[in-house]
């Protein structure tokens, strides 16, 4: 069995000068867009999609042993996506 690297991006507020509510998109009173995306990498187990670091020799959730990196998935805000679409929204 093997670790899964999981790519996701989220969007979160970036500093902005004027007051924002939790779930604004844009400023009220600028309106301009206050999300910026960030990128979040980790590894989970193949079997049981428990998180794994990178020392971990097995899996502490299913005790599984772990190995090198077998594959790669990407998500966006959950919804799983393809590396291009990934690749793409890291160049912007």
């Amino acid at each position: 069995m093997a670790k899964i690297k999981l790519n996701n991006i989220f969007l979160r507020p970036k500093k902005h000068a004027h007051k924002l509510e939790e779930r604004d998109t844009f400023c009220r009173t600028c309106g301009e867009f206050i999300l910026e995306g960030i990128c979040f990498y980790n590894n989970v187990c193949e079997v049981c999609r428990y998180t794994i670091e990178d020392s971990d020799k097995y899996c502490a959730n299913c005790g599984i042993l772990t190995g090198e990196i077998s594959g790669e998935e990407f998500y966006d805000k959950g919804k799983k996506i393809t590396k291009s679409e990934f690749t793409t929204f890291k160049k912007l």
